[in-house]
């Protein structure tokens, strides 16, 4: 465990730190049935006991994962990990999930925030309009991929922000180019890719929503209304081909 800290794998070193700590507290638990059985003051003592050893370790979980030296996938993978792990504890009837939500929330709310602009805003002049935007094709849905993996009811409206956010920053950039005297002969390209973003990526990233959520976001016909006079009057963006990648 040493090595893969020093290396700088994260995401197996924390799997490891999990495994070994939730197995700890299975046992500890099997142990404590068979030693007391169904008295409920000894029970009540183990749910304490287990409560302040969880609190324990998700200090020193969060000290590894909510890091700036650790990107959102890898943060989202650790976080998936030690729900997993968790969930284990039904086996001995200890059911630790709320508490351990409760634990996270600060920080798992923290990088949810600050994944949703920084981040995904690319060239601030729009030379290679084409290029800009098929990479902030390909990072958005990567980011809707890992906050979906952070849904929880309490998360819902941060990561609907989150996401929002980074979108409406793409588009009102492409809108400011648009005004710009400076790009009047790429108007056209410029809402071509408009065009992409409203008809092509926003469908894509709502249906992937739906499957991967038990309660779909709902801001998505909001955000193509919102900025639907970016794009030409009658678009017909039937597919990537026509854009090109230089």
């Amino acid at each position: 465990m040493k090595q893969q800290k020093m290396e700088g794998a994260t995401t197996p070193y924390v799997r490891k730190l999990c495994e070994l700590f939730f197995s700890s507290m299975l046992d500890t638990g099997s142990e404590f049935s068979q030693a007391f059985g169904n008295s409920n003051n000894c029970a009540s003592a183990l749910v304490v006991w287990c409560k302040e050893q969880l609190q324990t370790f998700v200090k020193q979980f969060s000290n590894h994962v909510f890091t700036t030296q650790v990107p959102l996938p890898v943060a989202t993978e650790c976080i998936l990990i030690i729900r997993t792990q968790c969930e284990q504890l039904w086996e001995i009837g200890l059911e630790l999930c709320f508490v351990l939500e409760k634990l996270l929330k600060n920080d798992v709310e923290r990088i949810i925030t600050d994944s949703s602009i920084d981040a995904y805003i690319y060239d601030d002049v729009w030379v290679y309009l084409t290029s800009n935007t098929i990479a902030f094709c390909k990072t958005f849905l990567n980011l809707l991929d890992d906050l979906c993996k952070l849904y929880t009811p309490t998360t819902r409206v941060l990561i609907s922000d989150a996401i929002t956010v980074t979108f409406k920053a793409q588009l009102r950039h492409i809108d400011a180019s648009i005004a710009n005297k400076n790009f009047r002969s790429s108007i056209a390209l410029i809402q071509k890719n408009a065009s992409f973003l409203l008809d092509i990526l926003l469908p894509i990233a709502e249906q992937r929503s739906k499957v991967k959520l038990s309660q779909p976001l709902t801001f998505w016909t909001d955000l193509k209304q919102e900025f639907a006079s970016c794009a030409p009057e009658k678009s017909s963006v039937k597919g990537v081909s026509k854009y090109s990648a230089t």
